[in-house]
């Protein structure tokens, strides 16, 4: 890497230990480095291998590409499978930091076998789910049809082009979906 290219992957290493809240000493120790290696790294004194931005991007779930500066474009698998629903569930557990939990009873109290919720702490997940919440009753109360509800939620979706930042938490309050 150049100096430039250097430049970018400290700031990215900066960025994202400060975006997860942790020390130095904490973020390096779960890559197998020291602190001092990290600090290096973080100042671009020090040239990483690939097996440190490899440990990097395995451990915190980050592309290279993003780590490296590169443009990135996440390309999206084609749902076919229960399986494939199942591993976006979890690579979205892991993006947005969100749970899934088990209920017997439904939001009317009544009973309800197998109901499953998931549980958002992202501010930007919960602002979403609310906007999208809210164009589900106008198309089931037929004040739009389903024409219009798509054109509102293309809408609605283009509001949060911003980049995805790493587990941005709320609070231990989280919305139902």
């Amino acid at each position: 890497m150049d100096n430039e290219d250097l430049l970018i992957f400290s700031q990215r290493v900066r960025q994202l230990r400060n975006e997860l809240n942790l020390t130095q000493k904490d973020f390096a120790e779960k890559i197998g480095l020291t602190a001092s290696a990290l600090s290096a790294y973080e100042n671009n004194t020090k040239n990483p291998s690939l097996i440190v931005a490899k440990k990097i991007s395995e451990n915190y779930h980050v592309s290279l590409d993003w780590l490296c500066g590169l443009p990135y474009e996440e390309k999206p698998t084609e749902m076919k499978l229960y399986s494939d629903l199942f591993q976006k569930l979890i690579d979205i557990s892991e993006k947005v930091n969100c749970d899934i939990e088990f209920y017997s009873i439904d939001e009317s109290g009544k009973s309800y076998n197998n109901s499953v919720s998931l549980k958002f702490w992202n501010v930007v997940v919960i602002e979403f789910a609310e906007a999208w919440k809210k164009a589900k009753v106008l198309l089931k109360d037929g004040t739009i049809d389903k024409n219009m509800y798509d054109d509102l939620m293309q809408g609605i979706i283009k509001r949060f082009d911003g980049t995805l930042p790493v587990y941005p938490i709320l609070d231990d309050n989280p919305t139902f979906l």
